[in-house]
């Protein structure tokens, strides 16, 4: 975070500096207390910032989505009623000293409801967690379910979860989930949002991968429904453990087939199980999960299979074994793999 170029309100938006001024650890003091001293020209926007978060330690009750979106609404309309205010201010410098006074202040009072309607919109806006290219990052949420998020991935969260509403995450990518079953009707139920369809389960432990142009789902224990988000819309699918539904982006196809659920988890145990698997689709997986471009030079190779386990930890490791399993020669140089017989 390059935060030379942080103003006042960008630092008051910042989630590792409101925790220094509203909860301070070692941590944060050592951090912040240093970068200060590197940094004093910057000595005036931090304190400006600490201001203005101290003074907002107010209204921290959750709000509605539909809350939140009138808020926001409401702040935009008096940001710029706000700007409005400041220009017929200075159109007004002639007139009467009393009038200008009333409406400077009333300016002024704007633009702190502005911000403070503004810092509170990003304080509770939805966290996001990323991984990089070969990281895999493990996640508790505050029903305490557990994520294990593969690479190349993304995860949004709301910060606060509601008594009254439905857990619901966004995912980008590829994660395991295992959810926390809890009583209370609506409340209860566990929504995993993704481009294609939505996961809603009560309790249960599952897989979702949204890679290039398929989602699949694979339901280890428990029970799901899936609710298809495109123009098969309204069409639910029940899934038993077991089970893995395929949803291909190409001609709206929806597949369902009984598997190993395990395997096509154990990513998160860092290795990768084959079934007969062509080098396409092992290739593809390493476009995903490292960010490298595979080529394969034959397009028979490309197409032959391979059964058995994969380490998936360091990439070199999973070459080496990948090219002893099909006696291939692997070139890795710069950010591209060449698969040659």
């Amino acid at each position: 975070m390059d935060y030379l170029l942080f103003t006042a309100t960008d630092f008051s938006l910042d989630e590792h500096f409101q925790r220094w001024v509203l909860s301070p650890d070692e941590e944060t003091h050592a951090f912040w207390d240093t970068w200060l001293l590197q940094h004093p020209e910057k000595t005036a926007d931090v304190e400006t910032a600490r201001r203005l978060i101290q003074s907002l330690r107010i209204g921290t009750e959750p709000l509605s989505e539909t809350q939140r979106h009138r808020m926001h609404r409401n702040i935009m309309t008096a940001v710029q009623e706000n700007e409005e205010t400041e220009a017929d201010v200075v159109e007004l410098r002639t007139t009467n000293a009393v009038f200008r006074r009333w409406r400077v202040a009333a300016a002024v009072l704007l633009g702190t409801l502005g911000l403070a309607g503004t810092w509170y919109w990003y304080a509770n806006r939805p966290l996001v967690y990323q991984t990089a290219y070969g990281e895999t990052r493990t996640l508790v949420l505050p029903d305490q379910s557990k994520v294990v998020l593969n690479a190349n991935s993304e995860l949004r969260v709301r910060k606060q979860w509601q008594a009254d509403a439905p857990r619901e995450v966004w995912l980008d990518g590829e994660a395991y989930f295992e959810v926390t079953e809890q009583l209370g009707g609506q409340a209860a139920k566990f929504k995993v949002y993704t481009r294609d369809l939505t996961v809603e389960v009560l309790g249960t432990r599952f897989n979702v991968a949204e890679r290039d142009k398929h989602t699949d789902v694979t339901l280890n224990e428990g029970k799901v429904r899936l609710n298809l988000n495109t123009e098969t819309a309204g069409r639910e699918i029940m899934m038993q453990p077991g089970e893995m539904v395929r949803f291909s982006e190409n001609g709206q196809r929806v597949e369902k087939a009984k598997v190993k659920a395990e395997d096509h988890s154990s990513w998160t145990k860092n290795y990768w199980v084959l079934d007969n698997t062509t080098l396409a689709d092992i290739a593809a997986r390493i476009e995903a999960t490292y960010g490298y471009q595979v080529e394969i030079n034959d397009s028979e190779l490309a197409g032959e299979t391979l059964s058995g386990v994969l380490p998936t930890q360091q990439i070199d490791s999973l070459l080496e074994v990948l090219a002893i399993s099909y006696d291939v020669k692997v070139r890795r140089e710069n950010t591209t793999i060449a698969i040659t017989r």
